[in-house]
């Protein structure tokens, strides 16, 4: 799988301790053996739980409140 450099965003192919366009140094993946997930998407999964709960959690919430304020008033 390429990588991308952090610097100046090169496809890099595998293996590559350099970028050949700016010279960084390339970040390796560090891979989980047991889940196969790096830290990133491990990141990106629980922002995007996180943010799926809030919305399923918060809109009905925000919607009882409402309803309740227009009863009640």
């Amino acid at each position: 799988m390429p990588q991308f450099c952090p610097k100046c965003g090169n496809m890099v192919a595998d293996g590559i301790e350099r970028c050949p366009a700016c010279g960084a140094r390339m970040q390796p993946r560090v891979m989980d053996e047991r889940s196969g997930f790096t830290w990133a998407d491990f990141l990106n999964y629980s922002l995007f739980v996180l943010l799926f709960l809030l919305v399923a959690v918060g809109l009905p919430a925000i919607t009882a409140i409402l309803c309740l304020y227009l009863v009640l008033r």
